[in-house]
């Protein structure tokens, strides 16, 4: 008489096949991520990114149209003292750290910031680069 064979049921079979360790486990979950990451790429390149400009004379005549719609509407006394001061600076060639109260309130700076500058100097401060 033959030997009946065990069958084992779908739901064993579906399981082995479903198993994963922990090394197949971990690149299943870079490779997720990664595909996630792409697709929201694809998402800001497509939707959210802002688009590039194609026809750049369009831009000139709106540029063109906003200034002088700002010009006009805006009078020359009108404007700010700092664009004032900014407009009245001179140039000249100086050294930063033998420079007097003076000078530095004519580069656009207010009273209160040279008196600064000279007390960090009085401190042993000094000015050693262009950066600085």
């Amino acid at each position: 008489m033959a030997k009946k064979r065990y069958r084992r049921p779908w739901k064993e079979d579906l399981k082995d096949i479903l198993s994963v360790h922990s090394g197949e486990r971990r690149g299943i979950t870079i490779l997720l991520s990664l595909c996630f990451a792409a697709s929201v790429w694809v998402i800001y390149a497509q939707w959210i990114a802002p688009k590039p400009i194609e026809d750049l004379a369009k831009v000139e005549v709106a540029w063109a149209q906003l200034k002088a719609s700002a010009g006009s509407s805006i009078a020359t006394d009108q404007r700010s003292d700092r664009h004032a001061v900014v407009d009245s600076i001179v140039p000249f060639t100086f050294d930063p750290n033998q420079l007097p109260t003076e000078q530095w309130v004519a580069l656009g700076l207010s009273e209160r910031q040279a008196e600064s500058i000279h007390h960090y100097e009085s401190k042993g401060g000094r000015f050693r680069t262009k950066h600085d």
